[in-house]
């Protein structure tokens, strides 16, 4: 099997015949800027440059501001060398940084709950498949697509957060014994102990079953090689 991200000769294995039980949920990535935003639109962000923290190159700070800027043409100038998400965060704060290309909304939620409360940050735009319950006037990148190309080249390069941290066994394992772990698994993830611990820690619960994530990256494998050629060059560029 091809893979994603580089080609066949990359590829050791074929995910397609692995067997999925399922993912706790579903990932949602933002844009984010310190209120007051310097820009309150992705239309906006292609005639302002703004200035974005990351930890590297292959994170979510820095891969999703340069498909916005390879397909959308925004002006997103990324800094790096941040250990992890809470300094950037704080980076925002004291005026060093004006926000964050693609942190997970789930992480902003937990870590910051005051930023959302107290209408300390705008959300311009999430990055995924899906809206995020809580955000239902944020628009989804896919949104912004022009042409039928553009579309296919944000699908594929924001798709697998759609399954988020899916659990997965390997090929062999007997057809009856994935299925008890995957309908057990779904089961647990509607427990009411299990949902009111999640909820006292902050943390999502919003399932996605196991043949939902097989067939998300069945869909993601028959993407055309262009494509696949296209996103890979803008999330590994050659000069990196």
């Amino acid at each position: 099997m091809m893979g994603i991200s580089g080609g066949k000769e990359n590829a050791q294995f074929d995910v397609l015949k692995w067997n999925w039980v399922g993912s706790m949920a579903k990932e949602v990535a933002v844009t984010v800027f310190w209120n007051p935003p310097p820009v309150h639109s992705l239309e906006e962000l292609t005639k302002k440059e703004v200035t974005t923290g990351s930890t590297g190159a292959a994170t979510s700070n820095t891969i999703y501001p340069r498909l916005m800027n390879a397909i959308l043409g925004t002006k997103f100038k990324i800094v790096h060398g941040y250990i992890n998400q809470p300094p950037i965060f704080l980076a925002m704060e004291r005026g060093e940084l004006e926000g964050a290309g693609g942190p997970f909304y789930s992480s902003l939620r937990t870590t910051h709950p005051e930023y959302l409360r107290d209408n300390k940050v705008t959300i311009i735009v999430q990055i995924a498949l899906e809206k995020h319950p809580d955000l239902p006037n944020v628009p989804l990148l896919l949104d912004f697509a022009k042409t039928q190309e553009d579309r296919q080249e944000i699908e594929l390069a924001v798709a697998s957060l759609l399954m988020g941290r899916p659990y997965v066994l390997p090929e062999g394992v007997p057809a009856d014994r994935v299925k008890i772990l995957q309908d057990s698994f779904m089961e647990t993830m509607k427990d009411p102990a299990l949902l009111q611990e999640a909820q006292k820690l902050k943390l999502e619960i919003n399932a996605i079953d196991g043949s939902a994530v097989h067939a998300l990256l069945a869909k993601m494998y028959s993407t055309p090689q262009p494509i696949i050629d296209k996103v890979t060059a803008i999330f590994v560029p050659k000069d990196k």
